[in-house]
């Protein structure tokens, strides 16, 4: 029956996510023996559908030949054997090959797909039908490499799946790094515009009633959220190799905010947790083993890797409040390196004196007047758990690394203070400009953990462990374990 699966670009995508999905499951006490086996076979027969992510088999002027001539000799497809085609649909199979430049093979078998799904979609003819399938198997494809991504073993969190499942899914999945997947990736979110889709759409009247057009929107949303998601996922388990990071940096670099509200879309959000994520270093202070995870992550182990980093930030952005907030990342990563042996680091003295300078930096681009007024308005961040770790994280480490910024910021407030209430006695406005960093500090903290409503207590820990934290004990996991 496997060979029978027509080559639709939606059939097997979704078996693929279904397979995946059943292979990552926990373990039971009747395990098959052959999981291991079946799961690389798998893999190995989507390769090549990963490494060219969402690229479509190309058009051939010989297949779309052999289409035509199918309305008078007829063709053989898989699951229909020998076919007579209509003019109807070599008509539609052509137009669909155009549109989405895919190969005239596959669109027939897209539209011979769709025929039978009819059913499931009342009221839309089969070419309509056929344009969701092929979004939504686009987004089942990703929707797997979002999954095997977020099942490798790393340094965030572990896996429920086998241990023999979870190692052929990171050899698997550093394979497709290291031919350029994650480059690959930020190339997608790109050239994914929704714009330019609806012209696509629009001109060849491939978009429907409202409700179509709103499924085609929400696909298409859903394919670039995922694929953010991927980013996000392999940075978390295993930081991001620095060109990867530097690809990513120059695609934040250009962002410039289209929401209405004035905030960060969901994509934008997850990418720069990912990048966030790629800048963590704090393993090396909350694990035992700490010192030997850091030397696997690319941060450290590329010698390279901080000094282009330096210059891909030393440039402007569009938007200066994600450039602060990686910053001030990248600034408590170098000062963390202050608790690791000299050995861990080339040149580490060098590097290290510049973490007041990136804090310092990110200080003046008013890093949490940007987390306050727009970065948490995100509910993806206090829905997301480790959104929300990592942020705490990054609080934490402030507080803990760089307490004399931290006292030189109150010192700062209070003569804010002061100056406020000398122009208030005379009646008078006091400056725009009067550096209020603390207070919007002591503001971003407090609505970070003003809304747990994930109940992971993390503000707890500033505590230490006094009989009062006793009991969330369990939920105490840093972002790096």
């Amino acid at each position: 029956m496997a060979d029978a699966t027509p080559d639709d670009l939606w059939t097997p995508y979704k078996c693929l996510l279904n397979n995946v999905e059943n292979y990552l499951l926990p373990s039971s006490d009747f395990a098959d023996t052959s999981h291991a086996a079946s799961l690389e076979a798998l893999l190995r027969k989507h390769k090549q559908n990963f490494i060219s992510l969402l690229k479509n088999p190309p058009k051939n002027a010989k297949c779309r030949e052999a289409i035509k001539q199918g309305i008078t000799e007829g063709i053989t497809l898989p699951e229909f054997g020998h076919t007579i085609l209509s003019k109807e649909l070599v008509d539609e199979s052509i137009i669909i090959s155009d549109m989405f430049d895919m190969n005239e093979y596959v669109a027939l078998e897209l539209l011979c797909t769709s025929q039978q799904q009819t059913i499931n979609h009342p009221g839309l003819t089969r070419g309509l039908v056929a344009v969701l399938l092929y979004y939504d198997g686009r987004k089942s494809l990703v929707a797997s490499l979002k999954q095997l991504l977020k099942s490798r073993a790393g340094v965030s969190w572990c896996t429920d799946a086998p241990p023999e499942v979870t190692q052929i899914v990171t050899s698997y999945t550093d394979g497709l790094v290291a031919d350029g997947l994650l480059e690959r990736i930020i190339d997608l979110l790109q050239e994914l515009d929704i714009t330019k889709e609806l012209d696509i759409l629009t001109t060849n009247r491939a978009l429907g009633p409202p409700r179509h057009h709103r499924q085609v929107l929400d696909l298409f949303e859903e394919i670039r959220f995922l694929l953010a998601q991927c980013i996000y996922y392999y940075a978390a388990q295993s930081g991001l190799p620095r060109n990867a990071t530097m690809k990513l940096v120059q695609f934040l670099r250009s962002y410039k905010c289209t929401e209405s509200s004035g905030g960060i879309d969901d994509v934008t959000v997850t990418l720069q947790m990912g990048l966030l994520y790629a800048l963590d270093l704090s393993v090396l202070q909350r694990r035992e083993d700490g010192e030997e995870l850091v030397r696997k992550l690319p941060m450290i182990k590329d010698d390279l890797y901080i000094d282009f980093l330096m210059d891909a930030l030393s440039n402007g952005w569009e938007n200066d409040g994600l450039h602060a907030l990686t910053l001030f990342a990248f600034g408590l990563s170098i000062a963390t390196l202050r608790l690791a042996p000299q050995t861990l680091v080339q040149d580490a003295s060098k590097m290290i004196d510049q973490d007041e300078l990136l804090v310092n930096g990110a200080l003046q681009g008013k890093v949490f007047d940007f987390m306050y007024h727009t970065f948490l308005e995100s509910e993806l961040i206090f829905d997301t758990e480790f959104f929300y770790r990592r942020l705490h994280t990054l609080f934490a480490d402030f507080i803990e690394l760089m307490h004399s910024k931290v006292t030189e910021l109150r010192g700062r407030a209070d003569e804010t203070a002061r100056t406020v209430q000398v122009y208030q006695q005379q009646g008078i406005e006091p400056p725009t400009n009067l550096c209020r960093n603390f207070e919007m500090l002591l503001l971003s903290v407090g609505k970070l953990y003003g809304n747990d409503r994930l109940r992971l207590h993390l503000s707890m820990e500033y505590w230490g462990p006094t009989e009062f934290t006793h009991s969330f004990q369990a939920n105490r996991i840093s972002s790096r374990s």
